[in-house]
């Protein structure tokens, strides 16, 4: 019997030494811009001011609404013969099927200009990510980076414009504007979102796979060690989306479940122009092999195929 819905998988407990840490900006931090303030005990991780809340817009409520646009891309590796690449992104949350942007050819520096409206079922775990790919119509799509964002540091009804650095890549960076709309942080001080874009521009500055690598191993060494933390990366906990995972606070990609290496599957509904284009709850028991592109080479979301349903009811 198919179960009818898949939970989210359990989460790996941190040391003891690291359940212990600071909740939010102390009091006397509101309103004096002395850039962001990390959690105790956890260097990547910005702490909620004091006195802040999380709401939603009704009672009990876990689910949320975000707004994505992104806007360009800058100084892009390159992953084609021609010194250029054709970069889309891809945006991937544990519970909503996976959506992509139009494909830009030949350059380093796309400008896509496309907005999102995503539909999490959980904004308070769920991690979002957003990769950046190199299309290639026969062979194999190129991975290019990606980055992350946790959603229940956003201030709520606030667009946040940030200009994202990329993960496991050499360079590269991606401007969005991300909007929690019917969900987030209130009562927070006046340089909140200030310390918000610092902290996403400057303090998560963009890792290769070995800085991370050698991050996790430093990392494992303090806590066996029993020394002050400093390698830890930006999450204590949450749920990625399929193909990554956490380990030691920063997100991997999962390379036996990941599909970057595989050319694109999807449907057709990209958006063009800046037109919004609204994510859907993955579809259970449905996969889907079909390759599309139109005459200006977008590719679309992509229906996931395995079973999610409802989580934490």
């Amino acid at each position: 019997m198919i179960p009818s819905h898949q939970p989210y998988p359990p989460q790996q407990p941190y040391p003891p030494q690291q359940q212990h840490y600071q909740q939010a900006y102390p009091p006397q931090q509101y309103g004096i811009n002395n850039g962001p303030l990390m959690e105790q005990g956890h260097p990547r991780v910005l702490a909620k001011p004091y006195g802040s809340e999380m709401t939603f817009s009704e009672p009990n409520k876990k689910s949320g609404v975000v707004i994505l646009k992104i806007i360009s891309g800058g100084n892009l590796i390159s992953a084609d013969l021609n010194g250029l690449s054709d970069p889309f992104c891809k945006i991937k949350a544990f519970s909503m099927n996976s959506l992509c942007s139009a494909v830009i050819d030949k350059t380093l520096n796309p400008f896509w200009n496309q907005t999102f409206k995503l539909v999490l079922e959980n904004v308070e775990h769920e991690i979002l990510v957003i990769e950046v790919i190199d299309y290639d119509a026969i062979g194999k799509n190129d991975p290019l980076g990606y980055f992350a964002i946790n959603l229940s540091l956003l201030p709520r009804g606030i667009e946040i414009k940030t200009k994202e650095n990329l993960l496991e890549t050499k360079h590269g960076n991606v401007e969005i504007s991300i909007l929690a709309s019917d969900f987030g942080l209130i009562n927070t001080p006046p340089n909140y979102v200030n310390d918000y874009i610092n902290y996403r521009e400057n303090i998560l500055v963009g890792k290769t796979k070995d800085e991370i690598r050698k991050h996790i191993k430093e990392f494992e060494k303090e806590v066996k060690k029993g020394l002050e933390i400093k390698n830890q990366g930006p999450f204590k906990e949450g749920f990625p989306p399929k193909g990554f995972y956490l380990k030691a606070g920063w997100l991997k990609k999962d390379k036996k479940l990941h599909t970057n290496s595989r050319p694109y599957n999807g449907y057709n509904n990209h958006g063009q122009n800046g037109n919004e284009i609204v994510s859907s709850k993955r579809d259970k028991y449905k996969h889907s092999s079909a390759v599309k592109s139109n005459n200006n080479n977008s590719v679309a979301g992509e229906i996931a195929g395995d079973v999610v349903g409802s989580f934490f009811d």
